[in-house]
Formats: C-alpha cells, structure tokens, sequence
C-alpha cells in the first residue's frame, strides 16, 4: 500500500478518524474501530483536537491524539465535492465559526 498510517500533527481542514474507545474492551468483530470522518478545527496547548463533523456540528468533548488517524479516502473526489457543497451551505446560511486563542472556546454566531 502506498498510503499508512501516520501519526502527527493535523492541520485544520483536515479529514481524521478517531478510534472508538467503547470497542477496546469488546471481543466482537461487529462493532466499527474508527468513527468518522471528521474535520480538524485546531489543536489545543495539551495536544488534544477540536473537531466537527463534515455537516457542520462541532463535538463538545476534545479528542485526544493518540484516539486519532489521517483519514484515507478510497474516492478524494467524492469527499471534495462534499466539502465544497458543505461550504456553499456555510456561506448561504451566514453562520461562521470562530475560535478563541487565549481560552481554546469556540462558538458559532450569525453574521448580519
């Protein structure tokens, strides 16, 4: 395979999975091992990420970075044209995210 996997840094926009943790103590092969995917908002001082999902909702908790892997795409056109259309609906909306550097909050507000 030419792609592996790679841990490191991951910048903002990127696309990750992160490792079920409810799976870890469970011996059946049903359960997914990865959730995802999910889009990289930034990483905190302690090296943990903030994420969203790719409609837009940011997850409350922040994901520890050994939980997360680069996400893979068997199809990048797909997951492009997603992104994209995911933006023009950001943009029709009027909401918009920001971050907080010195308090690592974030929040969404509407613009007028």
């Amino acid at each position: 395979f030419k792609a592996t996997l790679v841990h490191g840094a991951y910048s903002p926009g990127s696309l990750i999975l992160i490792r079920n943790k409810h799976d870890e103590g469970s011996l059946s092969k049903e359960h997914d091992c990865y959730l995802g995917p999910f889009e990289v908002i930034c990483q905190t001082r302690n090296g943990a990420y903030i994420i969203k999902e790719l409609d837009g909702i940011i997850f409350k908790q922040h994901i520890a970075a050994f939980r997360v892997i680069f996400y893979i795409a068997r199809s990048p056109e797909y997951i492009s044209e997603i992104m994209e259309k995911l933006a023009e609906d950001e943009l029709s909306s009027g909401t918009d995210f920001w971050i907080s550097e010195s308090s690592e909050e974030f929040s969404a507000y509407k613009s007028d």
